[in-house]
């Protein structure tokens, strides 16, 4: 593991030149968008240490289904929304009749199940998630690229509005990040 103290979180060993994909799931904001431009930040100093490797960073916003007797509970899809490994089978193109038995995957789903585990298979063999056929996945190099994998997935890069500036301060002033990055 690699402690960033000043930064306040760890990541495994990543000071390599191997590329790398970082990931979050969708949660409430600010979380959800703070995390991200902390990804942002380590995309960025990544690409200052080598040059040579790529990081690219996902927020996985897709909401998994839920039958209909199961509103009003814990696993209803207005109250779940997506949570950390919900992502888990769409990377592995794992959806099928009644797999995992709560769930009443759509063609959405499948669709999504079908480019995710593309992207996967791509990085794998050529360290870059891009091929044909796919939405775009902008490099996370410091120029705010991320992908946002979701019912319409989709590459963002650059700063989108004045949010994306006031949490790009407020991610520096609170988490200490150096602003050089």
């Amino acid at each position: 593991m690699i402690d960033h103290p000043e930064w306040g979180f760890r990541y495994a060993n990543f000071n390599s030149d191997v590329s790398h994909i970082e990931f979050t799931t969708a949660r409430p904001f600010p979380t959800f968008f703070t995390g991200e431009m902390v990804r942002q930040f380590f995309g960025a100093d990544r690409a200052k240490k080598h040059p040579e490797s790529k990081t690219y960073s996902y927020i996985f916003s897709r909401v998994a289904p839920s039958r209909p007797e199961e509103k009003g509970t814990f696993r209803d899809q207005e109250h779940l929304l997506a949570w950390h490994s919900s992502d888990i089978w769409y990377t592995f193109a794992s959806l099928g009749e009644n797999v995992p038995p709560a769930r009443p995957w759509t063609e959405t789903d499948f669709r999504l199940a079908d480019m995710l585990s593309s992207y996967w298979a791509n990085f794998i063999k050529t360290g870059d998630p891009n091929g044909e056929g796919l939405p775009y996945w902008p490099v996370c190099n410091g120029n705010n690229g991320w992908m946002e994998l979701g019912d319409e997935p989709f590459g963002h890069e650059g700063m989108e509005s004045k949010v994306d500036e006031l949490l790009k301060e407020y991610v520096e002033t609170y988490a200490g990040i150096p602003k050089q990055l």
